[in-house]
């Protein structure tokens, strides 16, 4: 296993990322970077010398130095000319701009532009911007605009996250696209793609239902937007959202077919595996092209050159060339979490798959080999869940056996379905109504995986617990024999006792309420078993994002909102919790005015179909307090807004009077403190109205400066 591990390409990476981390670093002036940086050039070189010893071949030491020489200068250069901060030219309105690349997300479209000339000008060197736009215009790539809006430039001294990674791509701009600041002034044929995708997604809506159609666009097109909140919060719960990207398991598909169909009419391999991977590589063109596809693609096509070739084939070997390949194209793509989760996974599947399946060989093989892969793939990845998301599910190993199988087939089915339908629409349409069986029995399981208590954020003291999870995964790793089936069955016992651990910290109550006490009052998030609801002022960051964490923690998959208070604050968060959170209705007070941000808020609420109510909250909630005191039995009933707004008028009454907030109702109550903070008032307009029309709200980013992170 050592020498399969540790070859060439493995010190060829591992140099490679010290050269992305140490530019990156100097040039955005990120000392832990240069830390980090340092780390993995003693790590190469570490790397180097196992490798001369064991097995590098004899006088190819220089070669192999040489390669790395080309691959740190051209690391170096490359971020050297996107990172290099230039003085910006006085860039006269309107501009010429380029479409480079286009990603569409739930709620608005991210375009990146090279900007070429000003006021007739050419500019050198030309400038790369990121454009955002929530319209319901198409923007094609090579098409050219003229754009009448001034640029935007990041601050590098302290840049958010997501600025952070706009810096390290080599991006210094933003603008907002509307459709009043810019006007195509050519635009190019529709691309092929563009055809095919859509000629695509015709056959899915006249094949198939609603719901199964939007699960396979996702599954095609590898963009989760394409699938209602409320069933991607539900795959997020059963610890299977990671099935509708696209990944190995869609190249697996992809190239099996024409293997398997050219083997039949006993054609020659070398020319099936031609075949397998032209169509992967059609595929991956189709997509939105993940990382985690890339990364697939990558290795299939190195896997059947060296088939071709009869070569020897490692596959941590093809796994180490993929990432390089992928780092020398995109080095910003190192610090993504896709890049290392699919990276992770697969280097845990290839070194621990083969030693745990003796573990479950009394087992069905397929059950066996299902669990060996799902659990070899988490030890390396639920460090990585850990620290970019701050969450861990324990629902997931049974989840990826059931799940995982449904999926693959639905997906296979698709593909034939695609070329039958020119040919036979109403065979294909009939095929198309046959599969509804396997969707049904797929979301009636990620439903009821989803509701079992297993999905947990994780911070403070819950963190060295959570690590514990793939250190007991390693346990039985270290046993032979029966002792290996004993120590894997004492893990099992602790895993389970852990989780147990984990549903006691977050509660099991049917119902309870959370009151978020801040500078403006209280904010209550109510929940009744899978339903939970809003309600109350959340005038700051800081109250958003404790709600979002209490609610991550439920297993509330049907969320409803109450705005009492329609100001420009409060339309901001509640914005941000709507993009976030698997909203179903929201009541507004009939006190709320048109505005851009109120305007922006409506195209979230019609974008998700959710059911949207115009009540007067204020004048209802004078009229309950005296008419609806009576005694609230638990559990809550979130259907009645009486009731819901009789509780939060009770606490609210107590908080103005400056009495002890207590659990008045016979409902567990959990209380968060949020430091006072005064909100920062936006020009032109007071706090306490709705009239804001002065307040901008772009797409992907916050006014103020902040940053709300992409979909």
């Amino acid at each position: 296993m050592s020498k399969k591990i540790f070859v060439p390409s493995l010190f060829l990476l591992t140099i490679l990322a010290a050269a992305i981390l140490l530019s990156h670093g100097f040039y955005l002036q990120q000392k832990n970077l240069l830390l980090t940086g340092a780390a993995f050039s003693v790590a190469s070189a570490a790397f180097l010398a196992i490798t001369a010893i064991y097995t590098l071949p004899r006088g190819h030491f220089l070669y192999l130095l040489f390669i790395a020489a080309i691959l740190l200068s051209g690391a170096f250069l490359r971020i050297r000319n996107t990172c290099l901060d230039r003085e910006l030219v006085v860039l006269k309105t309107p501009y010429n701009a380029i479409i480079v690349n286009v990603s569409e997300y739930r709620y608005h479209s991210e375009i990146l532009l090279r900007i070429q000339t000003s006021a007739g000008k050419k500019l050198k060197p030309e400038i790369m911007a990121l454009g955002y736009s929530d319209s319901t215009v198409s923007f094609d790539i090579s098409n050219k605009l003229i754009i009448r809006e001034p640029l935007k430039k990041i601050n590098p001294a302290s840049p958010s996250f997501h600025e952070l990674n706009l810096l390290r791509k080599g991006i210094k701009y933003t603008v907002r696209l509307t459709e009043n600041n810019y006007e195509t002034e050519s635009r190019e044929r529709l691309p092929l793609k563009k055809k095919m995708r859509a000629y695509i997604v015709r056959m899915l809506e006249s094949c198939y239902s609603r719901e199964q159609s939007d699960l396979l666009k996702s599954l095609w097109f590898g963009n989760k937007r394409f699938i209602r909140k409320s069933v991607l919060h539900q795959y997020k719960q059963a610890g299977v959202i990671h099935v509708l990207a696209a990944s190995g398991l869609h190249v697996g598909i992809v190239a099996a077919l024409p293997l398997m169909l050219l083997g039949l009419l006993r054609i020659k391999k070398n020319a099936g595996y031609f075949t397998a991977t032209v169509l992967v590589a059609g595929y991956l063109y189709l997509t939105d092209t993940p990382v985690s596809l890339m990364r697939a693609c990558i290795m299939f096509a190195l896997f059947a050159l060296q088939h071709g070739f009869s070569r020897d084939k490692n596959a941590f070997n093809l796994l180490f060339i993929a990432a390089i390949v992928i780092l020398s194209a995109l080095p910003h793509e190192l610090y993504s979490p896709g890049f290392q989760l699919s990276f992770g996974a697969t280097a845990g599947i290839l070194i621990f798959f083969q030693r745990y399946r003796p573990v479950f060989m009394s087992r069905p093989s397929v059950l066996s080999n299902s669990l060996a892969l799902t659990i070899s793939a988490q030890i390396l990845t639920i460090p990585l869940i850990l620290i970019h998301f701050g969450e861990i599910n324990f629902m997931g190993i049974v989840s990826n056996c059931v799940v995982i199988p449904l999926v693959s087939l639905i997906l296979t089915a698709s593909i034939p379905l695609c070329l039958l339908f020119p040919v036979w629409p109403s065979a294909a349409v009939a095929a198309g109504s046959i599969m509804e069986w396997p969707f049904r029995f797929l979301q009636w399981s990620v439903s009821l995986l989803a509701g079992r208590a297993s999905h947990f954020s994780v911070g403070g003291n819950l963190v060295f617990p959570a690590l514990a999870v793939p250190c007991l995964f390693l346990i039985p790793l270290f046993f032979t024999g029966k002792k290996k089936r004993i120590a894997a069955a004492a893990s099992c016992v602790l895993y389970v006792f852990l989780w147990i651990f984990f549903i006691g910290k977050a509660g099991t109550a049917q119902g309870e309420i959370t009151m978020v006490r801040h500078g403006r009052g209280i904010c209550l998030f109510m929940r009744e078993k899978e339903k939970g609801c809003i309600i109350g002022d959340i005038p700051d960051s800081a109250t958003a994002e404790s709600l979002k964490q209490c609610i991550n923690e439920s297993s509330v998959i049907d969320l409803s909102l109450y705005i009492n208070r329609p100001d420009f604050l409060n339309m901001k968060y509640y914005a941000g919790i709507t993009r976030q959170l698997p909203v179903s209705t929201c009541t507004l007070d009939s006190s709320f005015r048109l505005s851009r941000q109120m305007n922006y808020f409506l195209r979230l609420i019609e974008k998700d179909d959710i059911i949207f109510k115009i009540a007067n909250l204020q004048a209802n909630e004078r009229c309950i307090i005296e008419d609806y005191k009576k005694t609230i039995s638990s559990p809550i009933n979130i259907d009645s807004e009486k009731m819901i707004i009789y509780i939060y008028s009770t606490y609210k009454k107590r908080q103005r009077e400056d009495a002890e907030i207590m659990a008045v109702f016979p409902i567990p109550l959990k209380i968060i403190k949020i430091k006072n903070e005064k909100p920062r008032q936006p020009a032109g307009g007071q706090l306490n109205k709705g009239n804001d029309n002065t307040a901008k709200n772009i797409p992907g980013q916050k006014e103020h400066g902040e940053h709300i992170e992409p979909d």
